[in-house]
């Protein structure tokens, strides 16, 4: 993880705890406008995922609660010119989880401070030939956390007049994530430790058994 962005992080956490608890909208349709483009130019081929997408198919909009904005993308289109022309477009890499060959995420932020709406994860999403799934990682405290999904092909959702790349057909991405009360809101979900599709098998039993017990207090 990088740390030299430390300062910044704990003055953003208690600015967005204490000022600004709503995502501003615009701010993230920004980010996610500007990241696209980028993509876009190199050729990448992305989707929204996780909470972005569920937003976007049951609200018709970003999350009320969430804080920023989530794409996918297959780890076969990174290189690391995306990461110097998502600078060059202004997006500041605010933080890098994992390698290429290992759960690799990034956090791109487009102000000063890091508030709901102004950043955004990159997720990078491995195929798993043995078994037909294809995951990604995100971290909790210096943990990978992995998530697997089915196979999935891509479609299309329009909102505010553009065109958006979705897993298709996207209710069995949001089953395997939410499972299958996904269209009503869950006041006590947790990010990291509620997904159905939370898989721990690549972490030691120890480790396994205690992120189990924890998640099972939920």
């Amino acid at each position: 993880m990088y740390t030299r962005h430390l300062v910044r992080r704990v003055l953003s956490r208690l600015a967005r705890d204490l000022f600004f608890r709503s995502m501003n909208n615009e701010a993230a349709y920004d980010i996610l406008r500007r990241t696209a483009e980028v993509l876009h130019a190199q050729g990448a081929q992305w989707w929204l995922t996780d909470g972005t997408l569920l937003g976007f198919v049951r609200d018709d909009g970003f999350l009320g609660h969430d804080t920023d904005v989530d794409l996918g993308i297959m780890i076969s289109d990174y290189s690391p010119d995306l990461e110097a022309a998502l600078e060059r477009a202004g997006l500041q890499i605010y933080d890098r989880y994992g390698t290429p060959d290992n759960g690799l995420q990034i956090t791109v932020r487009s102000r000063w401070l890091y508030l709901p709406g102004t950043s955004l994860d990159l997720f990078f999403f491995y195929d798993d030939e043995t078994s037909d799934t294809r995951w990604h990682a995100a971290y909790f405290r210096g943990t990978q956390f992995r998530y697997r999904y089915p196979r999935f092909d891509l479609g299309t959702l329009t909102h505010r007049g553009e065109t958006y790349a979705i897993p298709s057909p996207p209710e069995d991405f949001l089953v395997a994530k939410y499972g299958e009360g996904w269209r009503t809101p869950d006041p006590s979900w947790h990010n990291m430790l509620s997904p159905r599709c939370l898989d721990l098998s690549h972490l030691p039993p120890e480790q396994q058994e205690s992120i189990r017990s924890r998640r099972g207090t939920l």
